[in-house]
């Protein structure tokens, strides 16, 4: 099949994605989180020319800065964040679409296994899920298919041209999610263990690579450390111990081969016995014979145990949310990637073994339609409920809240803590902080209360899994609380310090 060929089944495949995307957002719009409050806030402030600012009036640091960025842009163009976070999914699904079938063509030989492979991987509920919410996983994960591929590359050809486009994805995937200096390690073990130049060369090409790719996020933790003593922001210790999140990405991985449904420990036997037998059968097949597939298959194979690795720790030591498949889905497109070419590895070898024309291809054509509809099935679901009732912030529980319409036709004027400062704000455009944290106490809160203006409260009974705020039974015991206003989902209070009062 000729490349203009294929090129242009990637193209049509891009542009049906992106229609995807944009008809499964028509209802309600883009999904909103908490983190996505924080980057919509966030690119209004910068299109105000304010800087990086949360909505809370915190400085923005728990993120890195590109995303926000990315949405402000847009917003220069008249394009509120939050539509404009549509309109950058749209179009990001798409390029992820297009390049997850670049990198499949340059890693495997079947055009079946190109085609199915990149259907399957870019067009799995993992990746569209990210496409329906206004989060920076999904630009992220461009950034790691573009990463692999000229990494790579540069391991094979040792282009110039190639090495720099691969410092300046690290350094941007730096700038969109923290976790992006994971491709670092990966790289520099690439080119001083497996690029075949002279060592002196590789250690300069190392160099560069630092200087290029972790300049900019640098600077970016610097202005963090000089703004607020942190650089990336306070943050709480995990409450999830190591072996919990071994288990739970575990728990992830095994189900993007076999569905949820099944239980762990048959995932994980399944799991270890397929690849055990795969990696056995490429290593037979490639080791000496091969160099570039070899290097196909290390580059993604260091990269996702690295990438794995960084997330278990982050959720180790930091309060991070327990491990879902959102952390790890942008590296699920390289997962499958990898899988194919061990799949591939194997086809091959039955042909050789069975001595039958075709069979390898026959069986892995059985296998992938049995694979495809066993899978999709199952994780489809998640897909259906957000088309029928939006994600987060979008949906209905939260659009047509009471409470919240209240404020957003009769805005407060005072100072406004809440349990869900960020629901208050995307909903009724009001900006409020958080009501105490348990760890903290109150008594940096009543400084809050000094400023000018009365103090309310907005509680919103909505919110399930904040523990680690006072409810508003504790609040009542420290502060004095007089219902402003009941409502269904929630009640208005104005606050006053018992110790004053």
């Amino acid at each position: 099949m000729r490349i203009e060929k294929i090129n242009t089944y990637f193209l049509l495949l891009a542009l049906a994605g992106a229609f995807i995307v944009l008809s499964g957002t028509s209802r309600f719009g883009v999904g909103i989180s908490p983190d996505s409050v924080n980057y919509i806030s966030c690119a209004r402030d910068l299109i105000k020319g304010n800087g990086f600012i949360s909505y809370d009036g915190s400085q923005f640091t728990l993120w890195p800065p590109l995303y926000p960025a990315l949405l402000g842009i847009l917003g220069l163009l008249g394009i509120d964040p939050v539509i404009g976070a549509r309109i950058l999914n749209v179009s990001m699904f798409g390029l992820v679409v297009f390049c997850t079938g670049q990198l499949f063509r340059s890693c495997l030989r079947s055009y079946f296994l190109i085609i199915s492979g990149t259907i399957f991987a870019s067009f799995s509920a993992q990746v569209v899920y990210l496409s329906f919410m206004a989060w920076s996983e999904l630009t992220f994960s461009l950034f790691c298919i573009l990463f692999i591929k000229y990494l790579i590359n540069f391991s094979i050809e040792i282009k110039e041209k190639d090495f720099y486009l691969l410092s300046v994805i690290v350094a941007l995937s730096c700038l969109q999610r923290y976790i992006g200096v994971a491709m670092v390690p990966t790289a520099l073990a690439v080119i001083l263990l497996l690029v075949k130049i002279p060592v002196s060369k590789r250690i300069q090409y190392s160099i560069k690579l630092l200087m290029i790719s972790l300049t900019p996020l640098f600077l970016w933790l610097l202005r963090n450390y000089l703004l607020t003593s942190t650089i990336s922001g306070p943050r709480i210790n995990s409450s999830y111990s190591f072996q919990h999140n071994i288990t739970k990405t575990l728990d992830v991985i095994t189900s993007w081969i076999i569905p949820s449904f099944e239980p762990f420990n048959f995932r994980m036997i399944f799991a270890g016995v397929l690849f055990l037998i795969l990696i056995s059968i490429s290593i037979s097949r490639y080791y000496k014979t091969n160099s570039g597939k070899i290097n196909m298959i290390l580059v993604q194979a260091v990269y996702l145990l690295i990438y794995i690795a960084c997330i278990i720790l982050l959720s180790s030591f930091s309060s991070l949310d327990p491990i879902p498949y959102r952390y790890l889905a942008p590296v699920y497109i390289i997962f499958i990637c990898l899988l194919f070419i061990f799949l591939e590895t194997a086809s091959e070898w039955m042909n050789e073994k069975i001595r039958i024309k075709y069979f390898g291809q026959y069986v892995l054509i059985l296998l992938c339609t049995v694979w495809y509809f066993y899978v999709i099935i199952d994780n489809y679901k998640n897909i259906v409920f957000i088309v029928k009732n939006g994600a987060g912030y979008s949906s209905n529980k939260w659009r047509l809240s009471p409470i919240l319409k209240f404020i957003e036709n009769n805005p407060i004027n005072g100072n406004i803590y809440s349990n869900a400062p960020d629901a208050v704000y995307i909903i009724s455009g009001q900006k409020g902080g958080w009501i105490p944290r348990r760890k903290k106490g109150f008594d940096d809160f009543r400084k809050m209360m000094t400023r000018d203006g009365n103090n309310y409260i907005v509680w919103l009974n909505n919110v399930k899994e904040r523990s680690y705020l006072y409810d508003i039974k504790e609040i009542s015991h420290n502060l004095v609380l007089i219902n402003q206003g009941h409502f269904p989902d929630g009640d208005i209070f104005i606050l006053y310090d018992k110790n004053k009062s």
